[in-house]
């Protein structure tokens, strides 16, 4: 018999850094700038503040919360999209729970952190980019899919959003996606937990479920 375990956690801090890494990057157009200098082509396109603007955190677990409590540093207004409240949290970040559509028309910068299921398949899609804000950012760091990235592309390249950051494509890496011709949308290579510290903790997570199983014969984190 041959037990499977997981390390969940590990990467929720290297997570949650690189979504706010992401949404400085887009609002501050960093990408842009940088390849403009690298290009002898200085530009200074006029960018946004996250200063006290609205977070919506859609899918609020562990790493959607760090994302929210790194916010509150920026003294925006949080909202949250989850199927569960949590009271703790609530309190600490002064944030509120909202329905989904609420969320998308109040929200300046919306992040992603749901898992992709049947129910958030395509979940952001044409209706919803209408119905967000005209210099509203989007990031996703969760899954490719609960975007439809033909419709994103259309609501980027016509101006319905400002801007996008993925993480998480449909096709990783998206080398022949549409998006890649935009300016306004940031794609990196699923690199959410590629930090050193992210790596240490799931190799001592993963040490410790084998021990845990070796000499308990069960673990926390075994996979049923």
């Amino acid at each position: 018999q041959i037990k499977v375990t997981i390390t969940p956690g590990a990467n929720g801090d290297s997570v949650a850094d690189l979504a706010m890494s992401l949404m400085l990057n887009c609002a501050r157009n960093i990408v842009v700038m940088d390849n403009g200098i690298k290009g002898k082509n200085q530009v200074r396109p006029s960018g946004v503040e996250m200063w006290q603007k609205t977070l919506g955190v859609v899918g609020a677990g562990r790493i959607g919360k760090g994302v929210a409590k790194r916010c509150t540093g920026f003294q925006m207004r949080i909202l949250c999209y989850d199927q569960y409240q949590d009271e703790a949290f609530q309190k600490e970040c002064n944030a509120e729970y909202v329905d989904l559509e609420t969320l998308i028309q109040e929200s300046d910068f919306i992040t992603i952190h749901s898992p992709l299921t049947p129910e958030t398949e395509n979940m952001f899609g044409a209706e919803q980019f209408k119905a967000m804000k005209k210099d509203a950012i989007l990031v996703n760091t969760a899954r490719g899919g609960i975007v439809d990235e033909a419709a994103l592309y259309e609501a980027l390249k016509n101006g319905e959003i400002r801007g996008a950051a993925l993480d998480a494509t449909v096709d990783e890496p998206p080398y022949d996606s549409p998006l890649c011709t935009l300016p306004n949308c940031i794609l990196t290579p699923h690199a959410g937990a590629a930090t050193k510290e992210a790596v240490s903790k799931m190799g001592l997570m993963a040490a410790q479920n084998a021990l845990d199983i070796l000499t308990g014969g069960n673990c926390i984190y075994e996979v049923k």
